[in-house]
Parts: C-alpha cells; structure tokens; sequence
C-alpha cells in the first residue's frame, strides 16, 4: 500500500520534471531533484544522497497511449535521508 505522503511526493516531482527528463542518466538534473526532495522531506531528516535512474516508460494497460512511446519518459528517484539530530535520549 502506498502512503499518500508517497504519492503527493511522486506527483510533485513529475509536475516539476517531466518537461525536461532525459534518457540517459548523466543528463538528468539531478541537483533540481535533489533540491526539490530536500523541500519536501520534513525539518527532522537530511537528505544525504539523491539518485536518479532512468527506466523504461510503462505501457499503457490496454488502452491507446495519448503520446508515442518515444516521448514518455519514466526515473526512479531514490534518496537516502538521515535524521538530523538524535530522537531518543537515556
């Protein structure tokens, strides 16, 4: 099941990147993902590193694709956050 917290994320990075994502991994603007999940990643937790990946565009499930395969892109976002100070004390 995926959070909704999950979905506002994802929604909120394709808005901003879909225009402009590339098919090769080194022309992604990694630095505008990264800043764009740091923004989104809650006061309590530093985002220590950001990958981006491209991966095949999903096909649409049986029904006409509104574009041609060749203009739809699809990344797979990872980031590895750390809280940013400790959260339990003895």
């Amino acid at each position: 099941m995926v959070r909704p917290a999950a979905w506002g994320i994802a929604v909120t990075l394709m808005a901003g990147l879909a225009p402009v994502l590339p098919a090769r991994a080194s022309d992604l603007p990694i630095d505008r993902i990264r800043a764009e999940v740091s923004r989104l990643v809650p006061p309590l937790w530093t985002v220590e590193e950001v990958t981006a990946d491209p991966v095949p565009a999903p096909a649409p499930d049986g029904k006409t694709a509104a574009k041609p395969a060749e203009s739809r892109a699809a990344v797979r976002i990872g980031a590895k956050l750390r809280l940013a100070k400790p959260t339990y004390a003895i």
